[in-house]
């Protein structure tokens, strides 16, 4: 009998010694959505190469399937699906969940400063320094990113001063640049990024309010000719995931994920946007029938003084908002 027992006791004791081995090298399945195609540059050469390697680091804890497109979310609802563990990791527009981020808009405002990485680094410090993290407490930012600064593009009317653009139909987007379009004479439409070609063709727009690399994917060098390359105010996007799923991956995971992420992402997205920004700019200048102009010195004052109240009025609206933007502009300098 006591035989019996003990090898009753054997046998439990290697089943559960299995068991736990086996479920020790189980990964826990983490799926991405990029909310973007397969071969978007920010698919391919950042979030893929991210998604492998904190993967190949986490000593078999975790595995990062990418999920392209909107299969499983979209920019409005993304954020409760990650909260709702059907999406673990996301890419997403802290703009588009609900009025979540107000201080996080501060990238949206116009003449704050230029270039995407110096942009991303910064927004990222600002959530790392404080400032904006009460924003983020259900969810855990990985990387924050500032695409480029958004340009004035029109069917045929060149802009070099306010009087150029007095009475102009322009597509803007969310309320900051809606009002920045007002302050300077111009009157804002906020149709989707996607009816902007139907509608600059049609002529019910003069021009659209969007940076060089909404170029190629809404082919927008076939419906407007004249640019001005001015820091009109940007946005925010973000790979986040939630807090409550991140504290209870295993320690390996959560190490791979840390050494992987914050400034450093938020930096090799913002020289890819850069790079892209650069690169679009080029082709579009060198295309017959196109001009690209830049403000002079005393006419670029003259807007900034116009807008000037818009941005004041943010940081009085915003929690905190004035200390944001003083920030943000610091570090941008």
């Amino acid at each position: 009998m006591k035989l019996l027992r003990f090898g009753l006791a054997s046998l439990a004791l290697a089943l559960a010694t299995f068991t736990s081995a086996a479920q020790a090298q189980t990964p826990v399945v983490m799926r991405f959505t990029t909310l973007s195609p397969p071969n978007w540059l920010g698919v391919v050469q950042m979030m893929r190469p991210w998604a492998q390697k904190v993967t190949a680091e986490s000593k078999g804890t975790i595995d990062i399937q990418l999920v392209d497109g909107f299969s499983l979310g979209n920019y409005a609802n993304v954020y409760d699906r990650v909260l709702d563990d059907v999406i673990q990791i996301s890419w997403g527009s802290p703009s588009a969940m609900g009025g979540l981020f107000p201080k996080t808009d501060v990238v949206s405002l116009p003449f704050l400063g230029d270039g995407s990485e110096k942009a991303s680094a910064a927004l990222w410090k600002l959530y790392a320094d404080g400032l904006i993290a009460d924003e983020y407490k259900a969810i855990k930012p990985l990387g924050m990113f500032v695409p480029p600064q958004s340009g004035i593009h029109t069917r045929k009317n060149k802009i070099t001063s306010l009087a150029d653009l007095q009475g102009l139909r322009l597509r803007a987007g969310g309320k900051a640049l809606n009002d920045v379009v007002s302050a300077l004479g111009a009157t804002p439409n906020s149709i989707n990024v996607g009816e902007v070609y139907t509608a600059l063709q049609r002529g019910t727009i003069d021009g659209t309010v969007l940076p060089w690399t909404a170029f190629d994917a809404f082919k927008l060098q076939e419906v407007t000719f004249e640019h001005l390359d001015i820091t009109m105010g940007s946005g925010a996007l973000i790979i986040f995931m939630s807090q409550k799923k991140f504290d209870a991956l295993p320690e390996d995971a959560r190490k791979a994920i840390e050494a992987n992420s914050g400034e450093s992402m938020s930096r090799t997205m913002g020289k890819l946007f850069d790079n892209d920004r650069e690169k679009e700019r080029q082709n579009i200048s060198t295309m017959k029938g196109h001009a690209v102009n830049e403000l002079a010195p005393d006419e670029l004052a003259r807007w900034k003084a116009k807008v000037q109240p818009v941005v004041d009025g943010w940081g009085k609206t915003v929690p905190n908002g004035e200390k944001v933007i003083q920030a943000f502009s610091a570090m941008m300098k």
